[in-house]
């Protein structure tokens, strides 16, 4: 008999017996797939036929979710492998079964993914054109970089704390709509209304700062629900598929913004905030009912927040090892990312020769597109070569790392011609679509608490967002610094960009070599 011992709020531990007898009747069910070899069958039915002793050994117990070690497969002779369905209580305080959610097939999941390239396109206008230029209007050249660290790390926190918030609560929720789409549409259109006062007020520093923490609030209400909808609808058969989907998705909105940017000069904050809108509505709308969500208003309440609770709650998935390394590993890409991207526009104004009459935001968008337009392909055939291979996923992953760190390299030294630096942002387009297609598959492979999903990939997307309260601030201080340092000696000196893209390139390095911790993915 199999004893069933309730695991906290995070889930259910299944054990030989309960509080050492093996003769207790269990008192909640769960419905498991046993693998096991023949001589592990002759053991344990041996042991059946044997009296209960007296007193019995430790108890281990294997948590439910959990994947097989592979470094410890003589510890434990028999390996439960939950495969079907589970009624056991996790943190939300309602079973499995009350909140599965329709999966969907290849054709829907392409239109559920409208919100991936809305919020690309939003975010590399704002980040890689808007925002950048105007900080510098704001301070001045000399401040830039250190400015726009401050900006963009003083609104990290509001993201750290805001979203796995916003996750636990759409995953608690109940009505007739669902438990996402509540949250995303008025977070729509409260990111709509503040990016409109972001972008068409004159302000100092603090004001703008301030406004764009607001701004980033606004978009946790859309980003962390939409997360969790795509969690709950993606069988495991399609991970692959959906992961490479996200990718492509977010690299055409990426280029999509790269096309926008290089009109942006002439269009104007004003005109590009107001397409941006139009998208960000259209897609959510596109997404809401494309997405068929189950109606929660007939389900019992979930239990009650404990405050005491609540922040054991929030980092319960990176109990889990395999999270937690999936978790680190992309914080680390990330703080590559951040370290040089919102300098790339700074990058061609200052070390990159221009033609006459290109300005450096026309110039940052013509790089981007190159880079996007690579990224595209390698994002497409990723997610459809991470299935052809049996879910192989870490191949790609060193890959990918490996051509990002060598085109970091390649710009830091060699990248002061145009089409130079085009070129070279073109071949990490070729390993960021690849990173792309592979990063989100592993992490559905891995959430710890499927129905909890909207938190499980609020806590995950701290790490695409911690990064900018650490390494953007930081990036910026090496860029004025070493500057400074560099046009001492000689006013074309671009010691500054060389340091931040030979930093980015070390985060890439070790990502890519931490990723083989991760033993839950191939």
């Amino acid at each position: 008999r199999t004893g069933i011992a309730r695991g906290g709020t995070t889930g259910s531990a299944f054990a030989t017996g309960t509080d050492g007898r093996n003769d207790e009747e269990p008192t909640e069910m769960s419905t498991l797939l046993f693998s096991m070899d023949l001589d592990d069958l002759s053991a344990a039915e041996s042991s059946e036929r044997r009296p209960p002793a007296a007193s019995s050994a430790p108890v281990a117990k294997v948590e439910l979710g959990a994947r097989p070690s592979d470094g410890n497969a003589g510890d434990a002779k028999l390996a439960l492998q939950p495969m079907i369905s589970s009624e056991s209580l996790l943190s939300t305080g309602e079973s499995k079964s009350a909140l599965e959610v329709g999966s969907v097939g290849r054709g829907r999941l392409v239109l559920i993914n409208a919100i991936w390239f809305a919020q690309a396109c939003c975010w590399f206008l704002l980040l890689i054109i808007i925002v950048p230029s105007q900080i510098a209007a704001i301070v001045g050249q000399e401040r830039k970089g250190s400015a726009i660290g401050l900006v963009l790390g003083a609104s990290t926190p509001v993201v750290l704390v805001g979203a796995p918030l916003v996750g636990i609560l759409s995953d608690r929720v109940r009505s007739r709509y669902g438990r996402r789409r509540p949250f995303m549409i008025p977070g729509t259109i409260g990111l709509c209304v503040v990016l409109f006062a972001l972008i068409g007020m004159p302000h100092t520093l603090l004001p703008y700062g301030l406004l764009y923490a607001l701004l980033r609030f606004c978009e946790l209400f859309l980003s962390a629900p939409f997360n969790g909808l795509i969690a709950d609808l993606t069988p495991m058969e399609l991970r692959g598929v959906a992961s490479g989907v996200m990718g492509v998705a977010s690299n055409l909105g990426n280029f999509a913004g790269a096309a926008v940017g290089v009109q942006y000069t002439s269009l104007g904050p004003q005109n590009t905030a107001i397409g941006i809108s139009v998208l960000l509505l259209t897609s959510v709308v596109a997404t809401s009912l494309a997405a068929e969500e189950v109606s929660t208003a007939h389900h019992k309440p979930a239990a009650p927040l404990r405050l005491r609770k609540l922040g054991a709650d929030l980092i319960s998935p990176l109990r889990d090892s395999d999270f937690a390394w999936v978790f680190a590993t992309r914080l680390i890409f990330q703080m590559g990312v951040y370290t040089v991207q919102e300098f790339l526009e700074y990058y061609f104004r200052d070390a990159v020769d221009l033609p006459d009459g290109v300005a450096s935001e026309t110039a940052v968008s013509y790089g981007m597109l190159c880079l996007m337009t690579a990224a595209v392909i390698t994002a497409g055939l990723g997610g459809i070569a991470t299935d052809l291979l049996g879910g192989r996923r870490k191949i790609l992953v060193y890959v990918a790392g490996g051509i990002m760190s060598t085109a970091c390299i390649g710009v830091a030294f060699m990248g002061r011609d145009m089409a130079t630096t085009l070129c070279l942002l073109a071949l990490f387009g070729l390993g960021f679509g690849c990173y792309l297609a592979v990063d989100f598959a592993m992490v559905l492979d891995v959430l710890p608490h499927p129905d909890d999903a909207a938190k499980d990939m609020a806590v995950w997307s701290i790490a695409l967002t911690l990064p900018q309260m650490l390494a953007t601030p930081v990036g910026g201080l090496v860029l004025d610094g070493f500057q400074r340092i560099g046009k001492a000696s000689d006013p074309g000196s671009v010691l500054g960009y060389q340091c931040v893209f030979a930093l980015a390139a070390a985060y890439l390095v070790i990502s890519t070599v931490l990723v083989s911790q991760i033993k839950g993915v191939k």
